[in-house]
C-alpha cells in the first residue's frame, strides 16, 4: 500500500484511542456535575428543614378560650333580649293598636283597650337571677307623666316624673321564652305620644311633649 494508505490506517487505528479518552472525561465532568447539584439540593432541603418552626400543641389558656367563643348564648340573655325588643317596640307605640310580634311573645290571649297610657322619658332594662325554670328581668321606667282622655274627642297630658320599677317574668313555651308577667299599659316615648296623639292633644299638653320629646 502507499504510505498515505499507511497513514490513513494508522490514524484510523489512533482514533477510537482519542474518542475513549474523550468520552471518559465528558462522563468525569457529568458525574462531577450531577454530584454538586445533589450536594447543594441536599444542603437546601436541610436549611428549610432548620429553619421550620417547631409544632407546639395548643396552651389550656387559648382552648380554653376557643370554647367560650364556641359557647352558645345562655337562656337568660334570650330572656333579656327578648323583653328589651318588647320594651323598645312598646316605646314606639306598637301596643297603641294590634301588634303581631308583641301578641305571639306574652301568655296573655289579646291586649285590651288601653284608656291611659305612660310616657316614659327612657327605660333600662337588665336580667335578675332565674328563680326555676322562670326568667326575670327587671325593667326601670322613667316616666314623665300620662296620657288621658278628657272626653271622647280630647286628651291631655299630665305631667307625673317618677320612676317605675317592674319585673317582667317569662316562661318557657314550646321552646321559646314568653312574657307572663306583669301585663303593664303601654309605655311610650314623648316622641311618640306627639305623634299618636297631637291632633288630639290640648295646646299645653302637646307644647309639653313636644319639649319632651326634644330633650335628651
Amino acid at each position: 500500500m502507499s504510505p498515505g494508505g499507511k497513514t490513513a490506517i494508522k490514524w484510523l487505528g489512533a482514533r477510537p484511542a482519542r474518542h475513549s479518552r474523550a468520552f471518559s472525561h465528558l462522563s468525569r465532568i457529568a458525574v462531577l456535575r450531577v454530584s454538586v447539584a445533589c450536594v447543594l439540593v441536599l444542603g437546601a432541603c436541610d436549611g428549610r428543614t432548620r429553619q421550620s418552626p417547631p409544632v407546639r400543641a395548643p396552651s389550656r389558656a387559648a382552648d380554653a378560650g376557643a370554647r367560650r367563643i364556641r359557647k352558645p348564648a345562655r337562656d337568660g340573655d334570650a330572656a333579656t333580649a327578648l323583653v328589651r325588643a318588647y320594651v323598645a317596640r312598646d316605646a314606639g307605640g306598637a301596643r297603641l293598636s294590634y301588634d303581631a310580634w308583641s301578641s305571639s311573645v306574652v301568655t296573655w290571649p289579646e291586649e285590651p283597650g288601653w284608656d291611659i297610657v305612660t310616657v316614659a322619658r327612657s327605660t333600662a332594662v337588665r336580667p335578675l337571677p332565674a328563680v326555676g325554670d322562670t326568667a326575670r328581668v327587671e325593667v326601670v321606667y322613667a316616666d314623665a307623666g300620662i296620657v288621658e282622655p278628657l272626653d271622647g274627642m280630647r286628651y291631655q297630658f299630665s305631667a307625673q316624673d317618677s320612676t317605675e320599677r317592674q319585673v317582667f317574668k317569662l316562661v318557657r313555651q314550646a321552646g321559646a321564652w314568653k312574657i307572663a308577667d306583669p301585663q303593664v299599659e303601654p309605655h311610650i316615648s314623648p316622641a311618640t305620644a306627639v305623634q299618636r296623639y297631637g291632633s288630639v292633644l290640648e295646646p299645653p299638653s302637646l307644647a309639653a311633649l313636644t319639649q319632651l320629646s326634644t330633650q335628651r
